[in-house]
């Protein structure tokens, strides 16, 4: 089988779903794929912006944002021991 990610390389939500999906890669005889950088946020300056100032204008209510960041926090650190694990 084969498997081609598109990843925003900058979005951490885009890295976790990347992580999760090539870790069974590493495995003999299991499916091959491609990985290629995708653009999710076309306003955005290649430059950059200041990420509190973005993250306020994109998700203006602070709690919400706060439990999605520590969401991403409890996933992240799950797919790492089960990604060390395997």
């Amino acid at each position: 089988m084969r498997i081609d990610i598109y990843s925003d390389t900058v979005c951490p939500w885009c890295y976790l779903g990347k992580r999760r999906s090539t870790r069974g890669r590493a495995r003999p005889n299991t499916s091959r794929g491609r990985l290629a950088a995708f653009r999710a946020e076309f306003d955005v300056p290649v430059e950059g912006v200041d990420r509190e100032t973005y993250m306020a204008a994109r998700m203006p209510d602070q709690a919400r944002l706060e439990q999605s960041h520590a969401e991403l926090e409890r996933l992240g650190e799950a797919s790492a021991f089960i990604s060390a694990s395997t």
